[in-house]
This record gives structure tokens, C-alpha cells and sequence, in this order.
């Protein structure tokens, strides 16, 4: 890497600014939260696909609506 870790006065996150405060609260790092977060929805959404849309062919076209709802490109 060209920059310092521990130089992080002229570095600018362009991610998700929403949960700051709580980033903030933690002692966490906007983008470590981020992440964090993330992973932890993920978990859920996880569960839930598998609890409620085992996977088995009568599921299948529910399984991928459920999975597009969710989607988003960026």
C-alpha cells in the first residue's frame, strides 16, 4: 500500500454513512462496522432462507423471487 495506516486524515470513505453514530458509540471504524453489519444480515437472511424456503424444487421459483427482491446492482 502507497499510504500509512495510521495516516488517516486525507482518507475518504465513500460508503455508507447511515450507522455512524453507532460506529462511532462502538469505537469501530465506519467501514469495519459496515462490514460488520453486513455479515451479520447476512447470517440472518441466511436462517431465514433456509428455515422457511428449504431448498427442494416446489421452492424454487420462490427462492430466486425472494433472492431478486434483495438484489441490488450498483
Amino acid at each position: 500500500m502507497d499510504q500509512s495506516a495510521g495516516n488517516t486524515t486525507h482518507m475518504h470513505y465513500r460508503g455508507s454513512h447511515i450507522f455512524s453514530f453507532v460506529a462511532k458509540h462502538t469505537g469501530l471504524p465506519i467501514d469495519q462496522f459496515n462490514f460488520f453489519l453486513a455479515e451479520i444480515l447476512a447470517l440472518i437472511f441466511a436462517i431465514c432462507f433456509r428455515r422457511y424456503l428449504p431448498p427442494k424444487p416446489s421452492n424454487l421459483l420462490k427462492r430466486h423471487l425472494i433472492g431478486r427482491l434483495f438484489y441490488r446492482r450498483y
